[in-house]
């Protein structure tokens, strides 16, 4: 898939991020970061796509936030988005070792981007050495088997008609997208994670207070812990 493709992922991907669900589910994991990120911590938002949540975020508290992601049409939306000086951002590959000391980050928030690492278990384990002690990580993973209508039943059916039939052209694009990449993804090796996988990755890298909940019409597991 080349850069034009991923520009026009990009533009859609962002127009999805406005709607209710998706809004509600940057808001449950800013909401689990509550107490954690006091004025002048320093934040890590790994795989940040268009920036939507560094940019509540930066709006709402005083601290230094880090946007990563591989792409490069997102990290652009992400940067037009996200104007405070205290937002970073840069281009990364989560596959490989992370460019930051240990203990470097209050928090590190990563939505929707595990599953499709190549070693979830070295980006795991990558994330608890820049986490400082005490710190508090929230992910987002799909579960196990999590169904492309759980997803469209999330976007569509929580809408009141009249939107329904507004976004019916952008949504049957977004599905005509997602199967590109679903038919792509088929080809190569993902990690949708039970509830049991995910505790015992993460004790196993070293985490504490595992805290795992269903989100996203029970699409997707929201995982906290602390280093």
């Amino acid at each position: 898939m080349n850069d034009l493709f991923w520009d026009f992922y990009a533009f859609f991907y962002d127009r999805m991020c406005d709607l209710s669900p998706y809004q509600n589910l940057i808001g449950q994991v800013y909401g689990a970061f509550a107490g954690s990120l006091s004025a002048g911590g320093v934040f890590l938002d790994a795989g940040c796509g268009t920036g939507r949540l560094c940019e509540k975020i930066l709006v709402n508290g005083d601290v230094k936030v880090y946007g990563v992601d591989y792409s490069t049409p997102m990290l652009k939306q992400a940067i037009r988005k996200c104007k405070s000086p205290n937002g970073v951002f840069a281009q990364l590959s989560l596959d490989e070792p992370l460019p930051f000391p240990d203990n470097f980050f209050d928090g590190i928030a990563c939505v929707h981007v595990l599953y499709a690492l190549q070693n979830p278990s070295f980006t795991l384990k990558e994330f608890y050495r820049i986490l400082k002690v005490d710190g508090k990580i929230v992910l987002v993973n799909p579960v196990s088997k999590a169904t492309l209508r759980q997803h469209a039943s999330q976007k569509l059916l929580r809408q009141d008609g009249t939107k329904i039939l507004k976004n019916i052209p952008f949504h049957t694009i977004m599905m005509l997208i997602n199967a590109i990449i679903t038919a792509k993804a088929q080809k190569d090796t993902q990690h949708f994670l039970t509830k049991e996988q995910t505790t015992k990755l993460f004790r196993q890298t070293g985490f504490k207070n595992i805290k795992i909940t269903q989100v996203y019409n029970n699409a997707s597991l929201l995982i906290t812990a602390n280093k």
